[in-house]
């Protein structure tokens, strides 16, 4: 699993009928994602991508994480 598709399963919890905030999504991946009906297990590096996308959370909005994430646009701090 790679940035991409974490992303990509974040972006579809954050777009589905339920609504979760940014914080509560990378704080709880791995039990929203199996109510969503994903069966995974985040490696050890998964696991340091969502702390630190909680990091970013914490500093910008949802959509420049999204872009930093996908490679689109680099932010500067």
């Amino acid at each position: 699993m790679n940035r991409y598709k974490i992303y990509k399963m974040v972006q579809y919890i954050r777009n589905s009928s339920f609504e979760f905030e940014v914080h509560e999504v990378e704080e709880n991946l791995h039990e929203i994602l199996t109510l969503y009906g994903f069966d995974i297990e985040l490696t050890a590096e998964e696991e340091l991508l969502k702390f630190e996308l909680t990091l970013l959370a914490e500093q910008w909005e949802f959509s420049e994480v999204a872009r930093l994430v996908l490679g689109e646009n680099r932010l500067t701090a």
